[in-house]
């Protein structure tokens, strides 16, 4: 995944040559996201009984950057979840076993009897497409029987 490039992402814009910027202005509080250092770690994300989203990065990427500041603010909105953050090049087996393609790549995870299960799986570097992915988790407005887990 070394030389991932974003263009027209949610924090920044460039047409290859020239670096113009675009800075999304988030007005809300930041939260510090709790890294995910180990398949331990991991292990134990996916086993809370609690809604938990993990932002996949990797260092000097400008999109993972510009999200990691959406994350936090949405963090800080949304106390009855978790946010995590694990960096791709420091758990490259695990990050490429639960399919991690692209960064930043997001995962949403809760329990379902007792087992870990992965809601949604998606790569995006669109501040608006996360909030709205998140905005259909809403506390007590899901079900999530209504979800298969494999």
């Amino acid at each position: 995944m070394d030389g991932v490039g974003f263009v027209n992402g949610a924090g920044f814009m460039t047409d290859g040559a020239s670096s113009e910027r675009r800075r999304v202005a988030v007005n809300a509080k930041e939260r510090d996201l709790k890294k995910v250092k180990s398949v331990e770690d991991y292990l134990k994300v996916t086993r809370k009984d609690t809604f938990s989203v993990m932002m996949f990065v990797a260092p000097n990427c400008k999109a993972c950057d510009s999200m990691t500041h959406h994350l936090q603010a949405l963090a800080e909105q949304h106390p009855d979840k978790e946010f995590y953050e694990m960096n791709i090049h420091e758990n490259k087996p695990l990050a490429k076993s639960l399919g991690v393609e692209s960064i930043p790549s997001f995962h949403f995870y809760t329990l379902q009897d007792n087992a870990p299960g992965t809601l949604e799986n998606f790569a995006t570097s669109s501040a608006r497409n996360l909030e709205s992915k998140l905005a259909e988790y809403k506390h007590g407005k899901f079900d999530v029987q209504h979800y298969r887990f494999a």
